[in-house]
């Protein structure tokens, strides 16, 4: 945890003086707030375009505040527009008035976070905070991608991986990387607008599959023991497995196949020992 933060604030024409702005600056002592350039008249040709000219600018500073109300948030959609491209500085709305439309909105045309009114303090610390851990996440991906890049690329071996091989590489991953995994993957649910309940459907069928699989695994297909294993019923370990659609009898067929194999070596050992000549 750092012990200051630094933002930068990006005002329209009156909005310094909203009513719990002052407060906020007042309250944030571990948050040093500056102002990025003088108050910009949105009436001007040129408003559109004050995040564009003041990129490299922001790049010294961990987060812009972007106070937004429904008289000026035409602008701001303007404005994040023209910058999503050339804004590397996290932007946070300090939103007054807004409907959830207009937020949603705004975090589509590139938004980090955003802080509604009554204004608190902390809770901007804590958000900024949440921000600058993004950066640390992606990263802990990128190598994570990096290292287990067989997973993704099974043309490298010459054969499509199963689903119990790429479960096998990701299941040795520390939790940081477990944890990278799971932030992309609500990273891209929540960008491409799908539900939060469909999304968390998703992570806990996939979950409770490889959880199955890999009980079945080390008892090599036995239901009884799996189910005992895992401190469940022996019927309700039957009920998902059925609901998630795991077949014990493929576990059971790999463990018959390597006894049959490990006979046949032993059957060819016995006669070679047979075929010894007497001494």
């Amino acid at each position: 945890m750092r012990e200051r933060l630094d933002c930068a604030i990006l005002f329209s024409k009156g909005a310094a003086t909203w009513p719990g702005l002052r407060e906020l600056f007042a309250e944030t002592r571990r948050v040093q707030i500056r102002q990025l350039c003088p108050e910009v008249d949105i009436a001007q040709q040129d408003a559109s375009e004050v995040l564009v000219r003041h990129a490299m600018a922001l790049r010294r500073f961990d987060a812009c505040l972007l106070p937004v109300s429904s008289s000026n948030v035409a602008w701001a959609r303007l404005m994040l527009n023209m910058a999503r491209f050339s804004l590397f500085t996290p932007v946070l709305v300090l939103a007054r008035g807004l409907k959830a439309c207009a937020l949603d909105d705004l975090c589509r045309l590139g938004v980090a976070d955003f802080l509604c009114e009554p204004y608190c303090a902390e809770e901007l610390r804590v958000r900024i905070e949440r921000l600058l851990e993004r950066p640390r996440v992606a990263s802990a991906l990128a190598a994570s991608v990096k290292e287990n890049s067989a997973v993704y690329s099974p043309a490298c071996k010459g054969q499509a991986q199963t689903e119990s091989q790429i479960y096998d590489n990701i299941r040795p991953c520390p939790n940081a990387e477990l944890e990278a995994y799971v932030c992309a993957f609500a990273s891209r649910s929540a960008a491409s607008g799908q539900p939060l309940q469909q999304a968390k459907r998703q992570v806990v069928e996939q979950f409770e599959r490889a959880y199955l699989s890999e009980a079945l695994n080390r008892h090599s297909g036995n239901v009884a023991q799996a189910a005992r294993s895992v401190r469940k019923h022996r019927r309700s370990f039957w009920e998902l497995m059925r609901k998630r659609k795991v077949d014990a009898s493929s576990y059971r067929v790999n463990t018959a196949s390597i006894c049959r194999q490990a006979g046949k070596i032993n059957s060819l050992e016995h006669e070679d020992r047979c075929e010894l000549p007497r001494p």
